[in-house]
């Protein structure tokens, strides 16, 4: 890795956080958009064109476009809530900058040379060598991709099921 896949990934770990941490869903939703970006120009520059063009078309375009439409139609919070909401959040996710960073040092100083290692030039016709161990790197970013998808699923319900 580069110098400026470095940069990328710090940049994607900033834009996480700030979406996660804005009280303005629409700063949340741009900031997602950013990261799905930046994530974009990552994989081509790993050399996956398909997976960066889905990438960017369905993640950076149309989830963005529904969050900037749900946003919408959602209903406007009093003063009051807002501060409150931002209190738990800065209480919640506080540590969080903290804990990004410390992964990104031990993953730098580290370097995981199973996860990080360049496929072979040969061509492989078995699929499970292809996905477990040459794109290992490629499962391990879809898994936490699914996962982030989920957290936030599970967020904005808990939080309708405490307005109502």
């Amino acid at each position: 890795m580069t110098m400026l896949d470095y940069v990328l990934l710090f940049m994607m770990a900033g834009f996480s956080v700030f979406a996660a941490v804005r009280r303005s869903l629409l700063q949340c939703a741009f900031g997602l958009a950013v990261v799905s970006i930046l994530l974009t120009i990552m994989m081509f520059r790993f050399n996956a064109p398909l997976a960066a063009v889905f990438e960017l078309s369905v993640c950076a375009g149309l989830i963005t476009v529904i969050f900037v439409y749900a946003i919408s139609l959602s209903r406007v919070h009093t003063q009051e809530e807002e501060q409150q909401a931002d209190h738990e959040r800065k209480l919640r996710y506080g540590v969080l900058p903290y804990i990004i960073v410390a992964a990104g040092l031990v993953i730098y100083f580290l370097q995981a040379p199973l996860i990080f290692t360049a496929p072979p030039s040969q061509a492989v016709n078995d699929v499970r060598e292809v996905l477990w161990n040459q794109r290992l790197f490629d499962i391990i970013g879809l898994l936490l991709v699914i996962m982030a998808g989920v957290f936030g699923v599970v967020v904005l319900f808990k939080e309708k099921d405490a307005n109502e």
